[in-house]
C-alpha cells in the first residue's frame, strides 16, 4: 500500500474512532443526567437542599389610608393599604448541629442524605423588638400584628422535629407564610412576656435533606458548629470555616461571624427573603453551605477519563507506528481500527462496569481486560510473544499513567506533560538512527 494511500486510510481510521469517543463522552452526559433526575426524585420524596435561617422577631403591619380619586370627571375616596414586615435579627445567634449522613438508592444510583440535628440557641437584648415607622401618608392609621418568633427552612417536608422555648417556656409553633421556595414556622410570644424584656430563645430541630444545607448567619454575632459522618465535605456559601477538620470518619467545622463580617443580619432586616441561590446574588441573603461531595463520582471521573481518549489512542498508533518503521511489521490500517476500537472499548467498559462494581475496580477490570486483549493480539500482529508482550505491558502502564491523572487533578497538567515529553523523547531516541527518506520512499 503507497504512502498516500495509507495516511489516508489512517486519517479515516482516527476519524472513525474520534466518533466513536464522542459517542462515549455523549453517553457519559447522559448517565449524568439521569443520576440527576434520581436526585431529583429523591429530594422529591425526601426533601431538597435545605436552608436554616432564623429565629428572628417579626412583625406584621398593615397601613391603612382614604385617598380621592377621579374618574370620568367625578372625584371618590378610596381606601389604601400597604403591608409590610419588621424584622429583628438576635443580638447572637449559636447554632451546634450534627449532619448525620446516609446514602438512598435509586435504581444503580446512589444519592447522599443526611439529618440534622441541632440546636439554635439566640438571644436579644431588652428593646429589641422590631421598630414601627411612622405612618407613610397624613392621616394613615398603622396596625400591628402580634410580636413572632419565625424561623425559616428550605424545605418543610423535611421538619421531622422543631421544639421552642423562650426564656424557658415551650411555645406553641405552627406554619408561618411561604417566601419563595423557602417556609417558615413561626410561634406567637406570649401575652404575659414583655415585649421590651431580654429573650433568650432555644430551638431542638431535626431536618432532613439532600446533598447539601446552607444556614444564615442570622445573628449580629453568630457562631456555628457542625460534625458529621461525611468523610468529604464541601464548603461553600459566603463564608468559609474559620476552623475545619477533615478525618476518614467524618469532619468538624466551625464558623465565627460578626456584624462586621456578614451582611445577612442587615439583609434580614431590610427585608431579603434567605434562599437557596449561589455566589453574589443580590435578591437573596447571604448563607454559608455544606454540601456531601463524592470525591469518586463516577460520571465525572468518566468524562475527565474520556477527554484524554484521544490523547490515548494516538500515543498507542505512535507506538505501533514506530514498530513498524523499525521493521517489525506492516500493519495494516484495518489492524489499527481495531486497536483503536479496543482502546475505545476501555472507556465504555469503565461506565458500564463501573455503575455496578464503583471506579476503582471497573477501571481495574477494564484495563486488565483491554491490555490481555491488546497483548494476545500484538503477539500474533508481531509474530512475537516477547514483542507483543511488551506491547501489552506497555498498554498496562498507560492506564496506570491515566488512573494517575483522574486522581490527581492538581497535578494533572504537570504529569500530563512529563508523560508527553518522555514518549516524544523515547521516539526521538530509538529513532535517531533511522533513515527516514528510506522508510517513507
Amino acid at each position: 500500500m503507497s504512502l498516500v494511500r495509507k495516511s489516508a486510510a489512517l486519517l479515516a481510521v482516527a476519524a472513525v474512532l474520534a466518533l466513536g469517543i464522542s459517542a462515549i463522552q455523549d453517553l457519559v452526559r447522559e448517565r449524568q443526567a439521569t443520576l440527576r433526575s434520581a436526585e431529583a426524585s429523591v429530594a422529591e420524596s425526601l426533601a431538597g437542599v435545605q436552608l436554616v435561617s432564623g429565629p428572628l422577631l417579626v412583625r406584621d403591619c398593615v397601613e391603612r389610608w382614604v385617598e380621592e380619586t377621579r374618574e370620568a370627571g367625578a372625584s371618590r375616596m378610596q381606601q389604601r393599604t400597604r403591608h409590610f414586615v419588621g424584622q429583628a435579627p438576635a443580638a447572637s445567634l449559636a447554632v451546634d448541629g450534627a449532619l448525620e449522613a446516609d446514602t438512598l438508592r435509586r435504581g444503580i444510583f446512589t444519592i447522599p442524605t443526611y439529618v440534622l440535628r441541632a440546636k439554635l440557641t439566640a438571644s436579644w437584648a431588652a428593646g429589641a423588638a422590631p421598630a414601627l415607622p411612622s405612618p407613610a401618608v397624613a392621616g394613615g392609621s398603622l396596625h400591628r400584628g402580634p410580636l413572632l418568633l419565625r424561623t425559616t427552612v428550605g424545605d418543610a417536608r423535611g421538619i421531622r422535629r422543631f421544639a421552642q422555648e423562650v426564656n424557658g417556656v415551650a411555645l406553641d409553633v405552627s406554619a408561618g407564610p411561604q417566601a419563595g421556595d423557602s417556609a417558615a414556622v413561626q410561634a406567637a410570644l406570649p401575652a404575659s412576656l414583655d415585649e421590651g424584656a431580654p429573650l433568650q430563645v432555644t430551638i431542638a430541630l431535626d431536618l432532613a435533606g439532600t446533598r447539601q444545607l446552607h444556614i444564615v448567619p442570622a445573628g449580629a454575632s453568630t457562631q456555628v458548629t457542625l460534625t458529621s459522618n461525611w468523610p468529604h465535605p464541601s464548603f461553600g456559601g459566603r463564608y468559609l470555616p474559620l476552623q475545619r477538620e477533615v478525618m476518614p470518619d467524618g469532619f468538624t467545622a466551625r464558623w465565627q461571624l460578626t456584624a462586621l463580617s456578614a451582611r445577612a443580619p442587615q439583609q434580614l432586616r431590610e427585608g431579603l427573603h434567605p434562599c437557596l441561590a449561589s455566589g453574589d446574588h443580590r435578591e437573596c441573603a447571604e448563607s454559608l453551605s455544606v454540601g456531601l461531595f463524592d470525591p469518586v463520582s463516577l460520571y465525572t471521573l468518566s468524562d475527565r477519563a474520556t477527554k484524554y481518549a484521544i490523547l490515548f489512542v494516538l500515543l498507542i498508533f505512535a507506538g505501533v507506528g514506530l514498530l513498524e518503521v523499525l521493521g517489525r511489521a506492516q500493519v495494516h490500517p484495518m489492524q489499527y481500527l481495531l486497536v483503536g476500537a479496543a482502546v475505545g472499548m476501555f472507556f465504555l467498559l469503565l461506565l458500564a462496569l463501573g455503575e455496578h462494581l464503583g471506579f476503582g475496580w471497573a477501571y481495574l477490570a477494564g484495563a486488565a481486560g483491554c491490555s490481555g486483549l491488546l497483548a494476545v493480539y500484538a503477539i500474533a500482529l508481531f509474530r512475537s510473544p516477547r514483542a507483543g508482550l511488551a506491547f501489552g505491558g506497555a498498554i498496562a502502564v498507560l492506564y496506570g499513567l491515566l488512573f494517575l491523572l483522574l486522581r490527581l487533578e492538581d497535578a494533572a497538567l504537570l504529569l500530563g506533560a512529563l508523560l508527553l515529553f518522555a514518549c516524544l523523547a523515547s521516539v526521538m531516541l530509538v529513532t535517531r538512527t533511522v533513515d527516514w527518506g528510506k522508510r517513507l520512499a
